[in-house]
This record gives C-alpha cells, structure tokens and sequence, in this order.
C-alpha cells in the first residue's frame, strides 16, 4: 500500500500522512473550503465568515477550512455558528443516506449528508449551518 500526504490544491497545504486509499476517500467526502484568515477564529470563504475550532492564522494568511458533509445541517431550527442559504444542485439517493450538493449564496459549494428520505429535491432553497467546532483550519 503506498503512504501519500494529503494536500489541497487551492492552498498548496499539505496535511496528515496515511494510506492513499483513505486519503483520497476522505478528500472526496469533505467539504474543503478555500479561504483567507481574519484572524483569531474566523476566516472568510467565498464573502462568506466562518467561524472555526481553535483559531486561524494571523489575518490575511491562505487557508482551507475543512467541514465534514455529516456536520452540516439542512433547515435546522437551533441557532447554529455558521449558516449559508443555499440551493440544492444535485440530490443522490445513498440507501441509507441522502448526499445533497448545495450552491450557496456568494459561490461557496458545500456537500451535505442526511440519514433518511430526500427532504429537499432539487431546487429548493434550504438553510445550511453548521458548528463552529466542527470547521477545522488547515494550514502549512
């Protein structure tokens, strides 16, 4: 099995070393965000300011910020972090799971995943949020 690190290529970032095959699994199914610091613990994606886990850079620096499709809520009603409206582009029926890719407001793409039915077809309108705990800077 051959050892790679993991890279994004909007940032040039390199992060974790593992198995290729898990490395570009996880790449596949994570929403990587590319984005500039503004210091302490937003950062700013597409017009868009996210809040993070455990700080940024100092402010200007290049960064990815990386959220996991399964973290974000679709139409939640608590109040969370970080929300986006967005449209849904593209709905895929996974047996247990629903993938929904999402266009948001100011060019930010984002995949989200439900356990369940398709609540939302193609189209729709739909709330995203999701914690700030759970967007991770990746820097150099």
């Amino acid at each position: 099995m051959e050892r790679v690190s993991k890279e994004t290529s909007a940032c040039g970032i390199v992060g974790d070393v593992g198995l290729k095959e898990d490395i570009h699994a996880m790449a596949l199914e994570t929403n990587l965000l590319a984005g500039r610091s503004r210091g302490g613990a937003a950062v700013e994606c597409a017009g868009v300011t996210i809040g993070v886990a455990g700080g940024a850079p100092s402010a200007g620096a290049p960064v990815t910020v990386a959220v996991r499709p399964e973290r974000i809520r679709l139409d939640d009603a608590g109040r969370l972090d970080n929300e986006v409206t967005a449209t849904v582009a593209h709905v895929v029926y996974q047996g247990e799971t629903v993938r929904y890719l999402l266009a948001a407001d100011g060019g930010l793409e984002l995949q989200a995943v439900e356990l369940g039915r398709v609540r939302f077809p193609a189209g729709s309108r739909v709330r995203a949020g999701w914690a700030a705990a759970d967007a991770h800077v990746l820097s150099s």
